[in-house]
């Protein structure tokens, strides 16, 4: 299951001097804003403060779960089911977080960004902000499977702010059958010929 729960289990074990369980199981979390975030509520505050010629990377996460289930992936299988949003307004604040601590470099960890049309909105935000501050410098994402059109856009509008070196492609195997048997077949080739096609288009040079 997901960790946020299940780690402060464990960290509750060690606290009171229990025995460490082999295995902590937990239920989906189906409501995100129980999760407070390690950004806003000033958890790195201190360690970035005192160490200013650092560059920093976070994770920022606007989405989870994952609608597919490939055979190879833990993500899918382990959250297989409908995509939840986090809270706007804590995403909000987590970007106004980024700009006052000059973080460099964002991994998007939605499963698949670009899945919702306003997905963009991050992208263009980030630009925005690096154009008034010089941060953040990079963003890298894990593009949606099937709905290349926002992740294309992201991946041109990165590109040309300088902000990526190129865009991200997961070929698995271009067989019918392996993609069969790896429960990949419900990616179409045609949509990641798609993303080829773009990308070949606008230039912008492509990581496997």
């Amino acid at each position: 299951g997901e960790g946020e729960k299940n780690f402060v289990k464990v960290l509750r074990s060690v606290k009171d001097c229990k025995e460490i369980e082999s295995v902590y199981l937990g239920e989906r979390i189906t409501d995100l804003s129980e999760l407070p975030s390690p950004y806003t509520t000033g958890v790195f505050d201190k360690i970035i403060e005192q160490n200013p010629g650092i560059f920093w990377q976070m994770a920022f996460e606007t989405n989870r779960g994952c609608p597919f289930s490939c055979t190879f992936c833990d993500w899918g299988s382990l959250t297989y089911s409908k995509v939840k949003k986090h809270d706007l307004k804590k995403i909000e604040e987590e970007i106004l977080w980024i700009k006052n601590h000059r973080i460099s470099y964002i991994f998007m960890a939605d499963a698949n960004f670009g899945i919702f049309k306003d997905d963009i909105k991050y992208i263009e935000r980030a630009v925005e902000l690096k154009n008034s501050t010089g941060y953040p410098r990079e963003i890298q994402f894990s593009a949606a499977k099937n709905k290349k059109e926002v992740s294309n856009q992201a991946h041109k509008i990165l590109y040309e702010a300088n902000m990526c070196n190129g865009a991200q492609i997961s070929y698995q195997h271009t067989d019918d059958a392996v993609l069969d048997a790896i429960d990949r077949s419900n990616i179409k080739q045609d949509k990641l010929q798609e993303e080829l096609n773009e990308a070949f288009k606008n230039n912008i040079p492509l990581v496997g």
